[in-house]
């Protein structure tokens, strides 16, 4: 009652969580990362409309804010 029941839920991970676990994958995914961030950059900087500029924006972003994330649990 009120949290305190012996049975605990067991913690929930996303396959994401569980792949980062193994070196080897936070490597591949980290190097896929960059590649990807290399070619979105390259792209910005060709230039294009407005709207294609602001989809790729945010998508760098987005990446940018992963490959942040896996440094930060990679310590």
């Amino acid at each position: 009652m009120f949290g305190l029941e012996k049975d605990k839920l067991k913690h929930f991970e996303f396959d994401l969580e569980k792949k980062i676990k193994n070196k080897k994958e936070r490597k591949k995914i980290s190097d896929h990362l960059e590649m990807q961030v290399q070619h979105l950059k390259t792209r910005l900087r060709a230039g294009t409309d407005t709207k294609t500029y602001d989809t790729l924006g945010t998508l760098l972003q987005s990446y940018m804010s992963l490959k942040q994330f896996l440094n930060r649990t990679a310590k």
